[in-house]
């Protein structure tokens, strides 16, 4: 059984896409977070997710930790783009990285910031190293340039 805010909240399953579970299998959220009066703490009955072992195969192929980026469906970004984010290159430098990153996925959810209608989702990795690693440095930037590759 997985804690409720691991499924549910606001960094949880449903929001993210995808969780990895303790015994190492991915779980995804086949509702629409987007969807007017999503509340987490009281979840809708038709919520559901999904899992087996194929899928964490396909998640770690797609997703590189600090090489790809998920983007707002609304921005001027496309799947398959490159993008340059140098505001990042000293923080990714330091990881050993550069600050070219790969637009694999994209995400209702992204466009939905308020005032951010152009948000851009870098994919730390898992666990709680990466998080306190990179998420605290890289969500405290509200705007920079960036520049895209076709």
């Amino acid at each position: 059984m997985a804690p409720m805010d691991f499924l549910y909240g606001p960094d949880g399953v449903c929001m993210q896409g995808t969780g990895k579970l303790n015994n190492g299998l991915y779980v995804s959220c086949y509702y629409d977070v987007n969807r007017k009066g999503y509340d987490w703490k009281h979840p809708p009955e038709d919520l559901g997710f999904e899992w087996n072992s194929d899928q964490g195969a396909d998640y770690r192929t797609k997703y590189n930790a600090l090489e790809t980026v998920a983007v707002s469906y609304n921005g001027p970004f496309n799947k398959g783009d490159v993008i340059e984010i140098p505001i990042l290159k000293p923080l990714m430098e330091a990881a050993g990285k550069d600050d070219f990153f790969k637009v694999t996925d994209t995400g209702g959810g992204l466009g939905m910031v308020p005032g951010h209608a152009e948000t851009i989702d870098v994919y730390i990795g898992e666990g709680q190293a990466a998080y306190d690693e990179f998420y605290l440095p890289i969500q405290s930037i509200d705007s920079t340039a960036v520049y895209i590759y076709r």
